[in-house]
């Protein structure tokens, strides 16, 4: 269940992932989608991951290990409602996948924001992710 000003809260946490550094298990692709969703409904998913790995290897070790995943798109099943994509809103997760590399993402109305590891947040259209 979202608060009822879940809208003004994504807006904030988004606006505060522009203004910090990506950092693997502090401020990384998961935790900034799973920090908009516990801004909008109160529900830290994160909480056992956070601080728990440094690097990517790492990161999927991490979360084969505490949350017996292989995969985010596992990890996501695990915590949150399958919505279909064409059906995706603002809030709703979503999932890129690029030469098999998963990212996390939130939408926020035909696109969907990201954080990149270099970039850091960037906008994808919704169509492109899954």
């Amino acid at each position: 269940m979202r608060y009822h000003d879940w809208p003004e809260r994504l807006f904030d946490t988004i606006s505060a992932a522009k203004r910090t550094k990506f950092g693997w298990g502090e401020h990384d692709c998961a935790i900034f989608v799973f920090d908009c969703v516990e801004a909008m409904t109160g529900v830290d998913h994160m909480k056992e991951l956070k601080g728990k790995y440094s690097c990517r290897r790492s990161c999927d070790e991490a979360f084969e290990r505490i949350n017996k995943t292989k995969t985010l798109l596992e990890f996501a099943d695990k915590r949150l409602k399958r919505v279909d994509l064409a059906r995706a809103q603002r809030g709703d997760v979503v999932l890129l996948v690029i030469n098999s590399i998963e990212a996390f993402g939130i939408v926020v109305g035909r696109h969907a924001a990201f954080l990149e590891l270099r970039k850091g947040i960037q906008l994808v259209p919704v169509k492109e992710c899954s």
